[in-house]
C-alpha cells in the first residue's frame, strides 16, 4: 500500500535528482523563450524597451543595443537553457536581465506580487549558473563533459 509520509520523506537517487533538475532546465528554459518572443520585433520595438528599462535606471544611451540585449538574453539564452548549451553563460545573461526587471518594477513602486516573479528567476538562473547543463544536454553530447 502507498503511504503517503514515506513518500514525502524518501531520499531522491542521484539520478532522480539530475532527471528533475533537467525538467525544471528545459521547462524554464521554454518559459524564458515564451517572453523574449514578443520582443524580437525589430529596432523599433528594442529602442522602446532599451528606453524604458535602463532609461527607469539613469542609463540612457544605446537603447537600441540595450533592447537587443535584452530580446537576446530571452530568447537566445531560453534556447540554450532547453537544449542544455552554454548554459552558464545564458544563465548570467538572464541573471542580469532579471535583475534590471527586479529593479525597474521595484523603482515604479510596484508590489512584491508583481517583482517576485523575477526576482524568483534570478535564483532559478543562478541555481544554473552553480550546477550548469548537467548530463542530459546537448553540451554533455557534444562535448562530452
Amino acid at each position: 500500500m502507498f503511504n503517503f509520509l514515506s513518500y514525502l520523506t524518501f531520499r531522491p537517487s542521484p539520478e532522480l535528482i539530475t532527471f528533475a533538475l533537467t525538467v525544471l532546465r528545459v521547462s524554464i528554459g521554454i518559459l524564458t523563450i515564451g517572453h523574449g518572443i514578443p520582443k524580437m520585433g525589430g529596432i523599433e520595438v528594442w529602442q522602446s524597451l532599451g528606453t524604458t528599462f535602463m532609461g527607469s535606471l539613469g542609463i540612457h544611451f544605446l537603447p537600441v543595443m540595450w533592447g537587443f540585449l535584452g530580446f537576446a538574453s530571452e530568447f537566445f539564452g531560453g534556447i540554450m537553457l532547453t537544449v542544455g548549451f552554454g548554459t552558464r553563460f545564458a544563465s548570467f545573461a538572464l541573471v542580469v536581465m532579471m535583475a534590471v526587471a527586479t529593479a525597474w518594477h521595484l523603482q515604479r513602486g510596484d508590489s512584491f506580487n508583481v517583482y517576485s516573479f523575477p526576482l524568483s528567476l534570478i535564483f532559478v538562473y543562478l541555481t544554473f549558473m552553480l550546477i550548469g547543463s548537467g548530463p542530459y544536454s546537448l553540451e554533455r553530447y557534444l562535448l562530452g563533459r
